[in-house]
């Protein structure tokens, strides 16, 4: 007899409502990373690293070059400083799909914020039990920081889901090690997702290995050795970029991939005096108590990363943790993961200046501290204590979600350079009508960059890369452009150049001496959102 799949669904066992249960958080899960992912957050505008990111991958799919005219690189150009390129080679499919635009470029980060869901419900119930499991995915599931993760394509969010999907194979390698090489490749992989986390990886690695051999988790048999082989195959393209920009060695260029040397390499960021490790502390100790690090982008304002009833649970679920580790064997072997992601944060907090996107390594660690916590005073609370925290968390969440697609997208939008894509085409147009010649020059004073420029006009990567011209880097900041094709960037410069007929400015509407000066000169101004383009008489 054929077994009916709609009937099967709706079995009563107690496996079965589990799955069930499992299926529906992370049906709801999708759902919320889904929604209106083009457009929110940004108001269906990109911030300039999404766009830079993109328009590598949008390089290397038609010209199979990146902005710096080299041939797959580990470590991408933008900026001059350089960006992670998991990222932009996961990009890569979706843009060859749906195109360069930012449903494209967002949707492999919500799919793999999705599959993290997964790998963490997958930790949670080596750790417990299916109940606890379940109750974990579905509060991570609707804390602020991860929605917000999976929503925008940010190079460096990518680390959370690649650690915590290593970390689940590490927990399936302990109990069958032919998984033990696949584990120690997404550790390899997960370098190129962001690159501060290089400093602490290395403890990381060690620590795992040192507790699986003394928790005879693993052997030194050939799944290990192969696993050691792998992780250092895939590491290795990287140990040499860093010795390429440290000077040690030339950079390696070939048609096949490139190690590049950059125009500017951020290692003098990470500060061992101590003084200053101190001052770093502390500033990262406030923005985890207060859960805001000064920027609208990277906090829901007053909803904080894990809600701002969190902060008590999460202490509550370290106490507890750390007891357990000392006192439960079993458990220990799949906590230790999560303490080794908190003390790596805690050393990179204690060395650089922080934002919560530079040190999302402490993440998972923070979300498991917090399950564990609110489990833990479910536990001694009983009467349906998990019900109500679960409902509270919930409530919580509604209210957050309708800030965060409503004023947030607006207040957001304005840092995502709202208006620059309508300014792009505005310009073209002009183009195409003929009041535009090649003798003309377009002033971008503020309120764009011109990486939107190169993004919206999906400028040919091979005439790009001939035609820009940066400022010179003497204060070692971020690579600009100066000049590309008729565009010439301002960048903080009063505007005061003559204009000619057909000539255009753009600018943010906030500028206001520009936007006067232009209105002395009778220019046609033109209100696009909060970009504002000008045309000389």
């Amino acid at each position: 007899m054929t077994k009916n799949p709609i009937s099967n669904f709706f079995k009563t066992t107690k496996t079965d409502r589990n799955k069930r249960r499992l299926f529906l958080v992370l049906l709801f899960a999708a759902f919320i990373r889904l929604f209106y992912i083009g457009n929110i957050p940004g108001n269906a505008n990109l911030y300039v690293d999404e766009m830079f990111s993109g328009y590598e991958a949008w390089s290397i799919l038609h010209y199979g070059i990146d902005t710096a005219g080299r041939h797959f690189a580990v470590y991408l150009p933008a900026w001059g400083s350089g960006m992670s390129v998991m990222q932009a080679y996961t990009q890569i499919p979706f843009i060859a799909i749906f195109g360069l635009n930012s449903f494209a470029l967002r949707l492999p980060a919500a799919i793999l914020g999705i599959i993290t869901l997964y790998a963490f419900y997958y930790i949670c119930k080596s750790i417990k039990n299916e109940d606890y499991a379940i109750f974990a995915t579905f509060i991570m599931s609707i804390l602020p920081w991860h929605v917000m993760m999976s929503r925008w394509a940010l190079d460096c969010n990518y680390f959370v889901g690649f650690i915590t999907i290593t970390i689940a194979l590490l927990i399936k390698a302990s109990r069958n090690n032919k998984f033990l090489p696949l584990a120690f490749l997404f550790i390899g992989l997960t370098l190129y997702t962001y690159s501060l986390p290089w400093t602490v990886m290395p403890i990381f690695v060690l620590g795992t290995i040192i507790y699986m051999f003394r928790a005879k988790e693993i052997k030194p048999d050939r799944h290990f050795f192969i696993a050691l082989a792998l992780l250092v195959i895939t590491g290795l393209p990287l140990l040499l970029f860093v010795a390429v920009n440290m000077g040690y060695m030339p950079e390696l260029l070939t048609p096949i991939f490139s190690i590049p040397k950059l125009s500017i390499f951020r290692a003098e960021e990470l500060s061992l005096s101590p003084r200053s490790m101190l001052s770093h502390i502390t500033t990262a100790f406030n923005m985890f108590v207060n859960q805001d690090d000064g920027t609208l982008m990277g906090t829901a304002g007053r909803f904080g990363l894990y809600h701002k009833i969190s902060g008590v649970f999460i202490l509550i679920g370290l106490a507890e943790c750390l007891v357990t580790f000392f006192t439960d064997k079993k458990r220990r072997g799949n906590e230790i993961y999560f303490i080794l992601l908190f003390l790596c944060s805690f050393m990179i907090a204690a060395t650089t200046d922080l934002y919560f996107y530079r040190i999302n390594i402490i993440q998972m660690p923070m979300t498991y501290f917090l399950v564990n916590g609110l489990w833990f005073v479910a536990g001694a609370l009983q009467h349906k204590a998990k019900e109500i925290l679960a409902t509270t968390y919930a409530v919580l969440f509604f209210f957050f979600f309708i800030f965060y697609i409503t004023d947030y997208d607006d207040s957001v939008a304005k840092h995502f350079f709202d208006g620059n894509k309508s300014a792009i085409e505005f310009v073209n147009e002009q183009k195409k009508e003929g009041h535009f010649s090649d003798d003309n020059t377009i002033h971008a004073v503020s309120g764009i960059s011109y990486v939107s420029v190169i993004f919206y006009e999906k400028y040919p990567t091979d005439q790009y890369v001939n035609d820009v011209v940066y400022i010179d880097n003497a204060d070692n900041a971020r690579e600009h452009a100066r000049s590309l094709g008729n565009y010439i960037f301002y960048y903080g410069e009063p505007f005061t150049a003559t204009l000619k007929s057909g000539d255009i400015v753009i600018c943010s509407d906030t500028d206001e001496s520009t936007i006067r000066r232009l209105e002395s000169m009778g220019t046609d101004i033109h209100y696009m959102s909060s970009t504002v383009v000008a045309v000389a008489p």
